[in-house]
């Protein structure tokens, strides 16, 4: 049934089992939520979430798509002038959830709480980050950040947001007499077409629902940026607790 992507849930599980309990003339089985429960922990089997990203993606097909399409589409920019972007979700004030502790001992304390870049990975855009205030307090007597800044009220990437980052990306490739590919993914936090209006930046699009498959970002690339963003909290919270500070939260301007 997985291979027609179709959901297999518990209530289905049941449903086959007394389905093939009738066709066995089984007539004194009987199953319930206990019982599924010990049937997948005895298997190893798990409920994940389905993604519309990699439903329904064949793999040659994928294939095909990036030696054929591909391959024509950016044949006439260089590699260091091929950029992809993506975007994801950053608990920036997440501290560790987990603490070694001894045995029996209680332990108190604790919230939980666009990268891009080059196909050589030499060159990297800044990456914009989404906020919800226009001026928030902890960005006061800030010359510049290391990174863009956008705002909505959901704090989360829009194509209007997207739009906008793109025109500027434009400007400064004009400023450096630069032209280069953008390649994006279906998302629909990105614009749904290549705005005409765009002239040292052309943008293309991955086919839908590949980006499990097709999209660079998703080969590690935000995995590592997470990991390496956990690291440096950590080494800030060590620092802090070694000089006796407090250090239980980190504002956006502190994250970038």
């Amino acid at each position: 049934m997985r291979d027609k992507n179709v959901p297999i849930s518990g209530l289905f599980i049941i449903e086959k089992a007394l389905q093939f309990a009738k066709t066995l003339v089984c007539d004194e089985f009987r199953i319930s939520n206990g019982c599924l429960e010990k049937f997948k922990r005895r298997h190893g089997i798990m409920a994940k979430v389905i993604s519309g990203e990699s439903k329904d993606v064949d793999d040659n097909d994928s294939k095909n798509w990036t030696t054929e399409t591909l391959s024509k589409i950016l044949k006439d920019y260089k590699p260091e002038n091929i950029f992809n972007a993506d975007e994801t979700a950053l608990f920036f004030q997440c501290l560790p959830q987990k603490t070694f502790t001894f045995k029996k001992e209680k332990c108190f304390g604790g919230k939980q709480s666009k990268a891009r870049l080059d196909s050589t990975g030499h060159q990297k855009l800044k990456p914009l980050v989404i906020g919800r205030s226009k001026n928030s307090r902890c960005f006061k007597g800030a010359k510049s950040l290391e990174a863009d800044y956008d705002f909505n009220k959901k704090s989360w990437m829009t194509s209007e947001n997207c739009e906008k980052w793109v025109q500027k990306l434009d400007k400064r490739m004009i400023a450096e007499c630069h032209k280069i590919a953008l390649v994006f993914d279906n998302s629909p936090s990105h614009p749904k077409e290549s705005n005409p209006k765009l002239k040292n930046v052309t943008v293309f699009y991955l086919p839908p629902n590949t980006t499990s498959k097709l999209q660079p970002m998703d080969q590690g690339v935000i995995k590592k940026f997470k990991i390496h963003y956990r690291k440096r909290i950590v080494q800030k919270v060590i620092t802090a607790l070694e000089n006796n500070q407090s250090m239980t939260k980190i504002n956006l301007r502190e994250s970038i």
